[in-house]
């Protein structure tokens, strides 16, 4: 998940892959987060840091990672995972895809315009009294 063209997608989602077999993570291979030709992001499995980021789900059949760094906005995106990222029981490595042949792909979420409305401020002319303000917050010094 995210299903190939979905549409709406989170900035940070979590992408999951699920295979047919017990799979497990291996000690090579890249997972590619594409915007056309421009490499967005990739985790390498070679590197400990990227490695720890995925989990294998409890039927060994899912691979996830939980994105932490927001995708860009409303962008197609395409997922290529190489070959060697998984294998399975007897040994044999994933075939893998190419982020370009499209086989998962989805689009980002439009991020929704904020407005945030202020009640107007009457108004004051030099030498009038002063104005009362409300404290939002305050806090205590010793």
């Amino acid at each position: 998940s995210p299903v190939t063209n979905a549409t709406n997608v989170t900035l940070q989602p979590t992408l999951s892959v699920t295979f047919d077999e017990e799979v497990s993570l291996g000690t090579s291979g890249v997972l590619s987060i594409y915007n056309g030709t421009t490499l967005v992001k990739s985790y390498d499995l070679a590197v400990t840091a990227d490695k720890a980021l995925f989990t294998l789900s409890t039927d060994k059949t899912t691979v996830s990672i939980a994105l932490t760094d927001n995708l860009p906005v409303n962008t197609l995106l395409s997922i290529g995972i190489s070959a060697d990222f998984v294998k399975d029981k007897y040994n044999n490595s994933f075939v893998g895809f190419t982020a370009a042949s499209n086989t998962w792909q989805f689009t980002t979420m439009n991020k929704a315009t904020q407005t945030i409305t202020f009640p107007a401020i009457d108004d004051k002319t030099y030498g009038d009294a002063d104005r009362k303000s409300t404290r939002l917050n305050s806090s205590h010094r010793s």
